[in-house]
């Protein structure tokens, strides 16, 4: 999990696994570029790029594009499509 909080205007975003590791990540420098600072174990910045490629590559899924499905031995999470969508465990 991580919880991601982000500032008023979009300039900022805050990430932090809950444990020990933490992202900050800036809309620019005075050169136009996004500028990122991140520590602990885990590479949330990385986490972050890798998700938002998926959500990118998706079609930008929205909110209820999600679903959850519970079976007597199994339940996830999927995309769109509970059969043949994106799926993941829970």
């Amino acid at each position: 999990m991580v919880v991601i909080m982000s500032a008023r205007d979009g300039t900022a975003v805050w990430a932090h696994d809950g444990v020990s590791s933490w992202a900050m990540l800036s809309a620019s420098d005075n050169e136009g570029a996004a500028i990122a600072h991140q520590g602990g174990p885990r590479r949330l910045v990385e986490e972050l790029e890798r998700a938002r490629g998926w959500w990118v590559s998706e079609g930008r899924p929205e909110l209820y594009d999600f679903g959850m499905t519970v079976e007597p031995d199994q339940q996830y999470v999927w995309c769109r499509d509970p059969v043949a969508g994106s799926r993941w465990p829970v």
